[in-house]
């Protein structure tokens, strides 16, 4: 048996809410062939259980083994953030940053941090650093333009209407957008 149908029978069987046989069958998978896709699984069921130890001993050997550099340290923010270590998961964050200032990830999650800590302004700095670094990803651009909505920045409508423009299809910016344009006193506005 290999060691990718033994992650997917683990994942399936997590799935199913077998969590015991599910856990056992990721972990044979990681003993025969510590990928990191399956590396991550296993540490974020790890953390949804709150087996917050091995779900770090998971994310360690994934960023010891592995050749996405930011994966493991972005893990371990997650791990730390769950843990309710705000400190742990910023240092962990801003490693994974460091490692990868291109990608999205990290500045999305620091920005989540930032928000979850009350700190708005630092968490839109974030993220209009992960929108420069990243114009066309529309999860930084939407959740840019969320933001400052709250903040009730008046950035925010050309901010959605960038996201709009890389999701024609998606309704939440257009929702959002409407749901501006009302609260501006723009009835017309909204219904267009």
């Amino acid at each position: 048996e290999n060691a990718a149908a033994r992650a997917h029978l683990g994942a399936v069987r997590l799935d199913l809410g077998e969590i015991e046989d599910g856990l056992a069958d990721l972990e044979t998978s990681v003993g025969q062939d510590p990928n990191s896709r399956t590396l991550a699984l296993l540490a974020t069921s790890y953390m949804r259980m709150g087996l917050l130890d091995k779900a770090m001993e998971a994310a360690q050997k994934l960023n010891h083994e592995h050749p996405d550099p930011a994966l493991g340290p972005t893990l371990a923010g997650i791990i730390h953030f769950w843990n309710q270590d705000p400190d742990q998961a910023r240092a962990a964050f801003q490693k994974a940053r460091a490692l990868d200032p291109d990608g999205p990830g990290a500045g999305l999650n620091l920005a989540t941090l930032d928000f979850k800590e009350g700190n708005l302004e630092a968490a839109r700095q974030v993220l209009v650093e992960t929108v420069e670094k990243n114009p066309q990803n529309p999860r930084v651009l939407q959740r840019l333009g969320e933001l400052e909505a709250v903040m009730e920045r008046p950035e925010a409508k050309s901010r959605i209407v960038e996201w709009m423009a890389l999701e024609p299809k998606n309704v939440e910016p257009k929702v959002l957008l409407a749901q501006l344009h009302l609260q501006a006193g723009e009835p017309q506005k909204a219904l267009d």
